[in-house]
């Protein structure tokens, strides 16, 4: 009697390159970056050579979709550097962009002003000085 479950391979399959494979890789690299180089060219023409019987025109397609990915997304992403600005952020911790006085108080006032319940009475009832008063009230520096 022999056991044969279809889901339990597919999920054994899965874990191993989706859980295991990245740790493989990693091992691969800091042993020998031949080798990893040697291992990322081997998994596409392996893909490749599997898909190929199957349809020609996927594989044409899955070649074009690998080698737009590879080499001109990051070209593209490369030549696009020199369009780059300096961004003033709003204060977040999430943003890379350094503060601006202005901004801070904007920011700032406004959430003392939720946390107060102001409500509508807005910015220009409250000017920058009265906001940055009430901003040393609630949050104190340190």
């Amino acid at each position: 009697m022999g056991f044969y479950c279809p889901q339990f391979s597919l999920l054994l399959y899965a874990l191993e390159m989706f859980l295991l494979f990245p740790y493989l890789r990693r091992d691969v690299l800091h042993t020998s970056t031949a080798a990893h180089a040697c291992l990322s060219l081997l998994l596409p023409a392996a893909a490749f050579a599997l898909l190929l019987p199957l349809s020609p025109l996927l594989t044409s397609l899955f070649a074009t979709l690998v080698v737009f990915v590879v080499f001109v997304c990051p070209l593209f992403l490369v030549r696009i550097q020199k369009f780059k600005t300096r961004i003033n952020g709003c204060g977040r911790a999430t943003d890379g962009a350094p503060l601006s006085w202005s901004v801070y108080i904007h920011t700032t006032s406004f959430f003392v002003r939720e946390m107060r319940g102001w409500g509508a009475r807005g910015m220009q009832a409250v000017g920058r000085s009265q906001a940055s008063a009430q901003l040393q009230q609630v949050a104190p520096h340190r």
